[in-house]
């Protein structure tokens, strides 16, 4: 495989040349190095920093992954030589500059997306599902972290802990400053539960949910020697322990992640359609993490070996997804960390679009912090994981490309044209790509109907915006405590609209840049006609997003949404 990828980058190399001595000999005025050095970085960093690095690649998913890097530089040089035939001004360059950043941004979407389609077939060995030692069953220490939750909704947890099928297990419940009305009636019902729960209560919310959890580890029996980590919403079921445990008889065996499905689906139509994207999340999506090796499991049930925690010290507080996060320090320990897609719990969605894409950027803030400070000891793993969040950024980056070009076109008719029709179809396939690679795991893992199918891609849609800007939010250097509200009261649509203004904008922006190129822009040709599809092609998101914000604001009646999973 390391040869076939250092084959292609000599090849790219050479393709760089030839591009050389047709723009050295081009008699088009030509004052771009911008544009040249962009397709030259194009084609080797999606060769060196994609192919080299990761090792689970085939020979042949090398080459179709070089194929595409060509295919993406060639179309770079191609739009430095014909797009432009007089020496450009200053808003043509910018405009330039953010087409070329896109044409990168497009090489690094098709090769992931395209090594994710490639791969898709390939099964991982699974560990054996080990029986239950009845004689010697181990001791496990449930956790509970909580923080402003409503009391009810606390008990209910509790209340399906306490029911567990499992002979010796205790419960710690721990508080993050919550007001007195949402602790202390989980405090009385703790003391009814009997002795083996125990309630724990900080007067101050510090760091994340992980220092909730160090507290909890604190106060563990000694003779516990697995966590099992559940969260505030989620109403176990009786089988947990009794099913997961028996999984760490296998030394190598560090923690065990279960998915979980949700009880309020049948609410209102937006949560009928969250719920089908949360299906993909969870039975198509980490099944692929997991059977690719891929390291960034956010599971609602997580079992943990306690001897993990105490040799590695604790739960990172500085971490917004410790759980993925110590399954990094795992995999760094030659630990097996296993995924089990069977639900062992119910749980709650958010219950209004704002609170949706919340949830949504504390996942996408969480992974990429995660890459930044785990780059060196698991950087290609990681990235891999990463990709379906930093896809979305990357086509909005494209977004941003060709609205800017569409603007310049509608100022500038004579000195500027629509690039190659090739440029704007591999602008296009990113998001052509994302919305059929969703369908296919619909379809294959979930086995769901085509109205599920259609609801899943449209909340997906409607996330991608929120999702770029945690790229951008990750920099910024004091975070407060994400968290995603529970039975938080209902908002009206024109409120909800307000929650995707950004997004809202960008739509209005697309659609005047449709309008504005039919009445006013260069002559319709093909160049032009494929220009427009593109422009109403990369409208879908935000379309997605005003349809989600209305849908959520308006409290619709629920429509059933069929899976196999259901």
């Amino acid at each position: 495989m390391q040869k076939t990828a250092n084959f292609i980058i000599l090849i790219a190399a050479l393709v760089t040349a030839i591009c050389w001595y047709l723009i050295r000999t081009a008699t088009h005025a030509i004052d771009w190095p911008v544009m040249i050095v962009s397709g030259v970085i194009t084609g080797f960093l999606a060769l060196v920093f994609l192919i080299n690095r990761q090792h689970h690649f085939s020979s042949h998913g090398c080459g179709i992954a070089g194929l595409i890097a060509w295919a993406a530089a060639a179309s770079s040089f191609r739009t430095t030589v014909h797009a432009i035939g007089t020496p450009a001004a200053p808003g043509i360059i910018i405009a330039a500059i953010m087409l070329a950043s896109a044409l990168i941004a497009v090489v690094v979407v098709l090769v992931s997306l395209g090594s994710d389609w490639r791969q898709a077939q390939r099964k991982k060995k699974k560990l054996p599902v080990m029986p239950m030692e009845l004689d010697h069953p181990p001791l496990v220490s449930v956790h509970l972290p909580v923080y402003e939750e409503p009391a009810e909704l606390v008990i209910e947890t509790l209340d399906a802990i306490s029911r567990l099928h499992y002979p010796n297990f205790e419960i710690i419940v721990v508080d993050q400053g919550s007001r007195e009305d949402c602790w202390q009636p989980v405090q009385q019902h703790c003391r009814m539960l009997g002795e083996h729960v125990h309630f724990y209560h900080q007067p101050e919310c510090r760091g994340f949910r992980a220092a909730a959890l160090n507290l909890a580890l604190q106060h563990t029996h000694p003779e516990a020697s697995i966590i099992a980590v559940v969260h505030a919403d989620s109403r176990v079921d009786p089988q947990m322990l009794h099913d997961l445990v028996p999984q760490f008889q296998l030394e190598r065996v560090a923690i065990v992640h279960a998915s979980q499905r949700f009880r309020d689906a049948d609410q209102n139509l937006f949560k009928a359609i969250c719920n089908t994207e949360y299906r993909d999340i969870f039975h198509a999506g980490l099944k692929v993490r997991d059977r690719h090796d891929m390291i960034l499991h956010h599971g609602k049930i997580s079992l943990v070996r306690r001897s993990l925690l105490e040799t590695t010290g604790g739960w990172d507080e500085a971490s917004v997804s410790e759980d993925a996060e110590l399954d990094i320090r795992a995999c760094e320990q030659d630990y097996e960390v296993i995924y089990n897609p069977a639900a062992y719990a119910s749980g709650l969605m958010p219950d209004t679009f704002a609170a949706y894409r919340q949830q949504r950027f504390r996942w996408s803030i969480g992974a990429i912090d995660l890459v930044r400070r785990h780059s060196r000891q698991a950087g290609g793993q990681l990235l891999l994981a990463l990709l379906p969040w930093l896809n979305d950024s990357l086509i909005v980056a494209t977004v941003l490309a060709t609205l800017t070009w569409s603007i310049m076109l509608i100022l500038m008719p004579a000195l500027l044209s629509p690039p190659p029709l090739w440029v704007t179809i591999l602008l296009a396939l990113p998001l052509l790509l994302k919305i059929a690679l969703q369908i296919r795991h619909l379809r294959d893992e979930v086995q769901a109907s085509v109205s599920a199918s259609a609801a899943a891609v449209l909340a997906r849609l409607s996330l991608l915006h929120i999702t770029a800007l945690a790229l951008i939010a990750h920099f910024h250097p004091e975070r407060d405590m994400l968290r995603t509200p529970k039975q938080a009261p209902a908002v009206n649509w024109q409120r909800s609209l307000r929650f995707a203004r950004d997004e809202i904008l960008l739509l209005g922006g697309l659609l005047a840049g449709i309008t504005g190129l039919i009445l006013y822009g260069p002559p319709l040709d093909m160049n032009v006609l494929a220009w427009l599809l593109l422009l109403g092609l990369q409208a879908l998101p935000y379309l997605a997003t005003l349809l989600m914000a209305l849908i959520s604001g308006l409290s619709l009646p629920a429509r059933r949404l069929r899976t196999a999973a259901d």
